[in-house]
């Protein structure tokens, strides 16, 4: 028993056991650090006190339908005791342990997530705002983004394209082209400058393109990106 409790107070993530009335009957050391609230502060305090998400009025609804049925996953937020907001994700059981009922709630900080993920937004936003054809393929050489200028020329919506290759799009010897300056992109781990034609519904169109190769976040080869205009 007293490695499982050292395991829980040292656990990453935040862990809250939670009563029926929404009161906290326990809250690890990785809690007190994400809300800044003492252990003993946690302890007088209620689950509507941490998140704005769920009132006092309808802990009790949310209780007997939700969390007495069914393990939840979900996202919220809670209200950290400086006054800011911390974004998170939340899976929640019901226990029942010698006639008591409680919810174990894990909750995970996805600050940095969130960040990324309004940060590609407004990536997405730039590159969906250009005149240029912006396109990103994987190793396989399956497309993994194209930007609003490539789904206007092509007339193939992105959540189409995503996940096809250049052979499932468009023909085979336009295909084949494209697919050998990528592979000699992937190949040199290089950037190049070419000409190429690719086909519209007005006849052949010739571009510049400047191809170049993508790294992920460990510094591993993923992919290659192409701009043309």
């Amino acid at each position: 028993f007293r490695l499982l409790w050292v395991a829980i107070e040292q656990a990453g993530d935040a862990i809250f056991l939670v009563h029926p009335d929404a009161s906290l009957e326990y809250a690890n050391t990785q809690a007190t650090k994400l809300l800044g609230y003492s252990s003993e502060e946690l302890m007088s305090m209620a689950v509507h006190d941490i998140d704005p998400n769920f009132p006092a009025s309808m802990w009790p609804d949310f209780w007997r339908d939700k969390i007495r049925q069914e393990v939840l996953h979900f996202e919220s937020i809670v209200h950290r005791k400086v006054g800011t907001n911390v974004p998170i994700d939340v899976s929640v059981s019901h226990l029942a342990v010698d006639g008591q009922e409680l919810a174990c709630a894990i909750v995970k900080d996805i600050s940095a997530r969130k960040r990324a993920e309004e940060t590609r937004t407004v990536f997405e936003q730039i590159l969906n705002s250009t005149s240029a054809v912006i396109y990103q393929k994987d190793l396989q050489g399956r497309y993994e983004f194209v930007n609003e200028r490539w789904r206007y020329l092509f007339d193939i919506d992105p959540a189409t394209a995503r996940g096809k290759s250049v052979y499932e799009i468009f023909p085979s010897r336009f295909a084949a082209a494209f697919r050998d300056k990528d592979d000699q992109v992937v190949e040199n781990s290089q950037s190049i400058k070419l000409e190429e034609v690719a086909p519209h519904a007005d006849g052949h169109h010739t571009y510049i393109s400047v191809k170049f190769p993508v790294w992920d976040g460990s510094g591993k080869l993923s992919g290659i990106a192409g701009i043309s205009t």
